[in-house]
């Protein structure tokens, strides 16, 4: 589930903030995840006089593997439900496969120092599975899964969790 070199470090899915450069530069501050059957796909939202970005992230639900493409090469006939985002916030893998861990919204606290990073606080996030179903698991299994997701759910509801958006290039602090 890696991207390839060359991805991270021009395209790099933050959590709370949209997509940012390798540079920094905000290029999306809200995503969309459209969901289908075998794959979600990462959209930039569309905003005022744009249609959103050329490349998209691939999360093949099967395969678990992570790509980016091109969008024109993407195909959306198959979108059953399509929502907005705040972020992605990484991959958690439990019992019955890995769940994406999203941000659903965020609330902007401020920024550090002249170059406007900016630090956001996680209002509300979201485990979305992989797998279809859980069928292909064991009674015993299924409820060890509900469980750990029960935990991060609980954890998620009560840690504030403030997120400080900077590029990895980024290693001296200049608050």
């Amino acid at each position: 589930m890696a991207l390839d070199d060359d991805d991270e470090e021009s395209l790099l899915l933050s959590g709370g903030g949209g997509i940012h450069s390798a540079g920094g530069e905000l290029l999306h501050s809200r995503l969309q995840l459209h969901h289908t059957p075998d794959r979600y796909i990462v959209s930039a939202a569309p905003s005022a006089g744009s249609d959103g970005s050329h490349r998209v992230l691939v999360v093949d639900r099967v395969t678990h593997d992570l790509s980016i493409a091109d969008r024109s090469s993407v195909h959306f006939d198959r979108v059953s439900k399509t929502e907005e985002l705040a972020g992605i916030l990484g991959v958690a893998d439990l019992v019955s496969g890995p769940y994406l861990v999203v941000a659903r919204r965020r609330r902007k606290l401020g920024d550090l120092s002249f170059r406007n990073h900016g630090v956001f606080e996680l209002s509300s996030a979201d485990l979305i599975p992989f797998a279809r179903s859980d069928n292909h698991l064991t009674a015993r299994q299924q409820q060890e899964n509900r469980t750990f997701v029960s935990m991060m759910t609980q954890v998620r509801d009560r840690v504030e969790i403030e997120l400080v958006l900077r590029t990895p290039r980024d290693h001296k602090a200049d608050i």
